[in-house]
């Protein structure tokens, strides 16, 4: 194990735990300021969840995957609003650029 652990920066650990962490907070304050008003706890369980089970934003995460952790799903299609957020969507699709996740 030593080798293997030797190469690890202490530097860029620390950092990769803070980022963890202020996702975490970013997760909660948006969750309990939103879809859990005010159930702090809730929204800190949801947003660990997020952060700790799922590898980065690139990864898809399915309906069925929301409702397990706990978050209120609808489904998009349904909405009244979808044709509006298609357009919407069709409009950008295109022009946003995604840079490669560093660790892929």
């Amino acid at each position: 194990m030593q080798p293997l652990i030797s190469k690890i920066d202490p530097v860029l650990l620390q950092k990769a735990y803070r980022d963890l962490r202020i996702g975490i907070i970013y997760g909660r304050d948006l969750l309990s300021d939103g879809m859990f008003k005010g159930n702090v706890v809730k929204a800190h369980q949801i947003a660990n969840k997020l952060v700790s089970q799922y590898p980065s934003h690139g990864y898809a995460i399915f309906r069925h995957d929301l409702k397990g952790i706990g978050l209120v799903v609808e489904d998009l299609e349904r909405s009244l609003d979808a044709p509006k957020l298609n357009e919407w969507y069709n409009k950008i699709n295109g022009e946003v650029k995604f840079i490669d996740d560093i660790h892929a």
